[in-house]
Parts: C-alpha cells; structure tokens; sequence
C-alpha cells in the first residue's frame, strides 16, 4: 500500500487477506485510514513580557501606569461587571505590549547561537528573493554545523571531566547529547469500569466526567446568585496586602494578566480591582476569565506494561492500540 509522504501519520494500519477468495489471483489488501484536517482556530498561547523591567527600571514602570490609566480613562465608564473586567484587562494589555518588552526567544537548540538567529531571521525576510534566501541558507548550514560540532565536542570535554567526579551529571550531559528522552505518561486513562481509553476524545470526555464529580455541588440552589444585602464590604487594605502575597513569575490564566502587571499599578491598580471585587460580591455576577479553569494532567508512575496487556484481551483492539500508540509517537 503506497501513500504519499505527506500523509504517512494518517494511515493507521495496513494488513492482507491471502485465504480471500475473490476470483483473482492477487490478494486484497486492507488499510485503515484516516485524515486530519488542519483546525483553523489558533492555539491558547501566553504572550509572556519581560516583566522584570518593571522592578528594575523606574521609567518603564511610570510610563506603564500612565499609559494604563489613559487607556482605562479612554474607555469610559461600565455598568455590568463583565464590560469593567474587559475595559481593566484590555487597558493593562494594550498599555504592557507597548511599554514593556516581550521575552526575547530562546532558540530550541542549546548550540543555537545569536548570530544564526539573526541569520534565520534575515532568510525568512529575503523570501521573495530566491538567489540571496539559497546564499543566506548556505551560511545559516555552515553556522549550524560549525555551532553544533563546537557544543558537542565542549560537552564530550565535560563528560571526561565528570567521569570520576560527577557520574550522574555525566549521564545527564550524555542523554542530552543523544537526544534520548523518558516518557512517564502513556497517554492512556482508564475507564469507570476499569477498561483502557486510548482514544483522544474518548479521554477529554473521561476527564470532563470526572471534573464533574470531583466538583458536583449538591446544594438544591446552588445555580441561584443571591445579591449580598449583609457582611462587611472588601477593604482597599485586604485587597492590598493579598497582592503583594501573590508568588512572582506564575503562568497566568486566559486572561494573560500576570500578578506582577497589576502589582506594578501600585494604588491604582489595588483601587480599581477593590472596585470590581466589590461590585462582584454585591452583584454576584462573575466576569467569564474569572469562572474558567485551566486543568493540566501531570502524570504520576506509570502502569505497568502486563497490566495493560491483561485488560487487552480482544486481538483486534491490540492491534488498535499498538495503531494509535503509533499515531500519537508514544
């Protein structure tokens, strides 16, 4: 069965039926089969800013509060919770792309260097141009394999050098030589019933059904928000105080507002969010970034190898997941 390279992940197996008979000489041949469509919606990404510039340069940071508050004066007044969220957030994040500089990227190669970025840099922008993007590529090769060979041989130097002393940074600096890498995770979750999910949409609808008993609410109204007509209101203070706890350098939310963005407003930024908490608690209308939750699954030991083996008991659903095993690149 031949299939062009471009969609060689797609086909999943592929197996002959010589005992057929089909009034032919030749043997059928059966293949599973199956496409996938790019998505055109683009991933969640985190825009990540270079946020110690606001600790350490004084007129960054005055040039960031005032251009937040311009922006969040521009936009005018709100009256539902969910505006006054867009308006705060969409002030902070138009105010930190222009003041505050992005995290300059790392390359994906240790042995990358900066001047062969600047070089890819240069191909990608001479792309109309086919004889000066070959020359720029010529150089961008030579660099690479000058730069990859230069590491490797410091590394080789380092792996003599920790033979004796440092064994087990040794074997670190080897593994990260040859590239290899452990997997933990099988990317396998078993059922309620104790079967194997190797499915994708099978396991997100796993893991939706447990979030769902995991956080079910046996409360007869518990849909029904109340306003609060009793309680003491939020203070400016307790606001204050639990934003200077907040730990530095955390992934943030849906929202891409990081702690440090909101810190660096001093007391504007505590006043306007003491506001929007103050209206949330007395509404109790609680803006969408706020309600949502970003789950991630950290593999704990990985099963053993006999026990996935022993609740496979049908050959064809092995031959299945030794397919999608495959497919997946685990």
């Amino acid at each position: 069965m031949m299939i062009s390279k471009r969609y060689k992940n797609a086909l999943l197996w592929a197996k002959t039926y010589p005992s057929a008979d089909c009034y032919s000489d030749h043997v059928p041949v059966v293949g599973k089969f199956k496409l996938r469509l790019k998505k055109n919606s683009k991933p969640f990404t985190n825009i990540k800013f270079d946020l110690a510039k606001l600790k350490t340069n004084q007129t960054i940071r005055e040039k960031y509060q005032i251009s937040v508050q311009n922006k969040f004066e521009a936009l005018g007044d709100a009256e539902e919770v969910e505006q006054q969220w867009e308006n705060f957030i969409s002030a902070i994040m138009e105010a930190a792309t222009e003041v505050i500089a992005k995290v300059k990227r790392k390359a994906k190669q240790k042995w990358m260097t900066e001047e062969i970025l600047n070089l890819m840099e240069e191909r990608r922008c001479a792309k109309g141009n086919k004889e000066k993007y070959e020359q720029i590529h010529k150089k961008v090769q030579e660099k690479c394999n000058m730069s990859k060979e230069n590491w490797i041989i410091e590394k080789c130097k380092e792996i003599e050098q920790q033979r004796k002393h440092a064994p087990q940074t040794m074997f670190r600096n080897i593994e990260e030589i040859t590239g290899k890498r452990t997997f933990l995770s099988t990317g396998c979750i078993k059922a309620t019933n104790g079967d194997i999910i190797i499915d994708k949409e099978k396991i997100l609808e796993r893991w939706a059904e447990y979030i769902r008993e995991l956080f079910k609410d046996d409360r007869k109204d518990h849909n029904i928000m109340k306003n609060n007509f009793a309680g003491p209101p939020i203070m400016k203070e307790e606001v204050e105080t639990a934003i200077k706890k907040m730990k530095h350098g955390k992934a943030t939310g849906p929202d891409n507002i990081s702690g440090e963005l909101i810190e660096a407003l001093e007391d504007f930024g505590i006043g306007k969010v003491t506001h929007l908490l103050k209206e949330i608690y007395d509404t109790g209308q609680i803006p969408t970034d706020l309600s949502k939750s970003i789950f991630i699954a950290l593999p704990k030991k990985p099963g053993k190898v006999s026990d996935i083996l022993a609740a496979i008991k049908d050959r064809d659903l092995w031959r299945d997941m030794i397919a999608n095993t495959y497919k997946q690149g685990i």
